[in-house]
């Protein structure tokens, strides 16, 4: 199995609790023309997938994946069954984040570092909502847990909210000093994360984890909880300074300065298919709600539409999942008509469709509890 000739891979796989069979899970990789090939794995909930020029990097239970234009490469690498996050790295490798669980006093998640055919593993507190690589490093966001709750007393900080998180914490994941923090208050926790700093925030739903930064800036949305009663929520973007922990909060309006309010019962926005603009100036999204892809002023909140997807492709009884990547948006789409899933590239910056085809034999993959999870583009 190689790479030659394939142009998108997704990931298939069912539910953590039946992850760890063979043939659980599988990789699928899409041709030029809509044709697909598997790699059987074991399985991975919510997996993401990451690619560079040094390959296509995947993960299942028991390994960590490198698919190249001429080989698999496989290595042993057992690690809990749902995953956050996945970042090809400088050096060839790849840096992961999986879910490991409630550990009674906190949570705790895998940080796996893959490099030159080997992986090493260690575990980090808390639940990681939101994650991004900046500079070269991993960062998350997780509200406060285990030892890191005293850390928030000290501070004054809530840590629940009415409806959601009172507060984050800013951690560094990687790095050869991510076990020390600058604050006093964490001198006794922090054994393998660098806590940058904790904020207080809005109760709300976020979920990103390939956050877009630039120059030191995380970025990402959130639909935050309000009084109205509207079970629609307003959205805000947040900006993180990652050497600070500190957070801007932007509120997101439309042209006619109304609050931009997705349906929340359906989903913010396709789950990794956030970017900056080349400029820096906008954070552009897709839409599952609106069948669109938006832009949003970083310093307004000012949102607007780029181009309309094709009518009614994320109907609301689908799977999707989503990519942007070297000025395109990928969307793979599954719906439970019997029909074969479909994938769609659009040209980021004027809304061309680049591709448009069914992938025969996929539909088959995703029967019973197997979910459509992560995808990725080959990079241009």
């Amino acid at each position: 199995m190689t790479l030659d000739g394939v142009r998108a891979a997704a990931y298939i796989s069912p539910p953590a609790q039946d992850a760890g069979d063979s043939s659980a899970g599988h990789l699928v990789l899409v041709g030029e023309a809509g044709e697909i090939s598997v790699v059987e794995t074991s399985g991975m909930d919510t997996a993401a997938i990451g690619w560079s020029e040094d390959g296509l990097f995947f993960s299942d239970t028991e390994q960590d994946y490198q698919l190249t234009d001429e080989r698999l490469r496989t290595t042993d690498s057992p690690k809990a069954p749902s995953q956050h996050a996945l970042f090809p790295t400088n050096d060839g490798g790849f840096i992961g984040l999986f879910n490991k669980g409630t550990t009674g006093v906190g949570y705790t998640e895998q940080l796996v570092t893959h490099a030159d055919g080997a992986s090493s593993r260690k575990n980090v507190e808390g639940y990681y909502q939101v994650a991004g690589s900046c500079g070269g490093e991993i960062y998350g966001l997780a509200q406060p847990s285990g030892d890191y709750q005293r850390v928030a007393a000290k501070q004054g900080l809530e840590t629940r909210g009415t409806h959601g998180p009172g507060s984050f914490m800013l951690t560094r994941l990687s790095g050869d000093d991510s076990s020390s923090s600058d604050l006093p208050d964490a001198d006794a926790v922090g054994q393998n994360e660098r806590l940058i700093g904790m904020a207080p925030v809005s109760g709300s739903a976020q979920q990103n984890h390939d956050a877009p930064c630039r120059e030191g800036t995380m970025y990402h949305l959130a639909a935050v909880a309000d009084d109205s009663g509207n079970p629609e929520r307003p959205v805000v973007l947040r900006a993180w300074d990652v050497s600070t922990g500190e957070v801007v909060e932007t509120p997101l309006t439309d042209a006619n300065g109304e609050s931009v309010r997705p349906n929340s019962s359906y989903g913010l926005a396709a789950l990794d298919s956030t970017v900056l603009s080349d400029d820096g100036q906008s954070f552009l999204w897709a839409s599952l709600d609106r069948q669109a892809f938006m832009r949003t002023d970083i310093d307004t909140g000012k949102t607007v539409e780029e181009f309309p997807l094709e009518d009614e492709i994320v109907p609301r009884n689908s799977e999707v999942s989503a990519t942007v990547r070297d000025n395109r948006l990928a969307l793979i789409t599954q719906t439970s008509d019997g029909n074969e899933p479909e994938l769609r590239i659009y040209d980021q910056s004027t809304g061309e469709s680049l591709m448009h085809t069914s992938l025969p034999g996929m539909s088959v993959l995703l029967e019973g509890p197997h979910q459509l999870r992560g995808m990725a583009l080959r990079p241009e």
